[in-house]
């Protein structure tokens, strides 16, 4: 009995008893489960490591529901110089089923709850990869793969040649997928337009303020006692308001993001105030960062420890 070409279960003899009012008796003569195709190298580490490498050893179990297998085998820890490998573990189940579903095989690398790790210098990471095959084909893929080092992508990055709402649609995707993402270094987080063919100093301003946002989002919103203000919702009865709380008071500076250049006064005030939009305070305000710039030269310290990453 072959699975998906991975795996293949070999009889020399199965044979069924059933008797007036006993159980089926089931007994079975060279039954041997093999890994073939892409799976071959399981069992030329079962043929390499010794018996007592298993920690689960090999077993067959036939009764009149099916038959089942299993073992698990762990791999002995690997350090080669700088890079070392542990909680490799090879494990496989087989059921095969007299009636019912098709036969199955679930073959993993490690497990999710105990994944393995593998380390280079200061780096590390770690992971998993289980595959479930039915007699009839695949079922399941599961795996995960973890990395512990240093990561550097993203950007605001945009391919419009003018800082519009293309520049601006383009420019939030890409960042909040890489706040999303946990990206440790991005070097151009900022003011990219036509595929980095041009800067624009106040799309710069406007990425910064968007770039606050996403982070505010990714760091999320604690459930704690001051986040519910339970107590804050009993006092305040109904058709009332809680503006003028002490709670809200503590809390909605560091709540909610003020934006510097968006627009959030009501349409009379904004009226009033001259119909300004996003881009145009983003350019006022430029007006004035330029006027108080002063230049900081890097240390030298500075230079070379940034300097790995500024390499391509």
């Amino acid at each position: 009995m072959t699975f998906a070409q991975v795996a293949r279960l070999d009889f020399g003899m199965l044979r069924f008893l059933t008797l007036p009012g006993r159980k089926p008796d089931v007994t079975a003569e060279g039954v041997s489960l093999h890994f073939i195709g892409a799976l071959q190298f399981v069992d030329t580490l079962r043929d390499l490591l010794p018996m007592n490498g298993f920690s689960d050893p090999p077993a067959i179990t036939i009764d009149e529901q099916g038959i089942s297998s299993g073992f698990s085998l762990a791999i002995p820890s690997i350090g080669v110089g700088v890079f070392s490998l542990q909680n490799l573990v090879l494990s496989a189940s087989l059921s095969v089923p007299f009636v019912g579903k098709p036969a199955g095989l679930r073959f993993a690398l490690s497990e999710r709850h105990h994944p393995f790790l593998v380390t280079v210098t200061l780096f590390g990471g770690g992971g998993f990869l289980a595959l479930t095959v039915r007699a009839n084909g695949m079922e399941e893929v599961e795996a995960s793969s973890k990395s512990g080092g240093p990561s550097r992508a993203g950007g605001s990055l945009a391919d419009a040649k003018q800082n519009d709402a293309q520049s601006g649609i383009e420019a939030t995707t890409v960042m909040f997928a890489t706040v999303q993402a946990g990206i440790n270094f991005v070097m151009h987080s900022a003011g990219i337009l036509d595929s980095y063919n041009v800067i624009s100093y106040d799309k710069f301003l406007l990425d910064e303020e968007m770039t606050k946002m996403a982070l505010r989002v990714r760091q999320g919103v604690p459930v704690d006692e001051d986040t519910l203000a339970y107590e804050t919702i009993l006092d305040v009865d109904h058709g009332e308001q809680y503006l003028t709380e002490d709670h809200t008071f503590e809390f909605m500076r560091s709540s909610l993001h003020v934006s510097k250049y968006f627009q959030k006064s009501g349409y009379a005030s904004w009226e009033q105030d001259g119909r300004q939009t996003a881009q145009g305070n983003a350019l006022e305000a430029l007006e004035q960062r330029l006027a108080a710039y002063q230049e900081t030269p890097l240390t030298e310290a500075q230079g070379a420890l940034i300097a790995p990453y500024l390499t391509y």
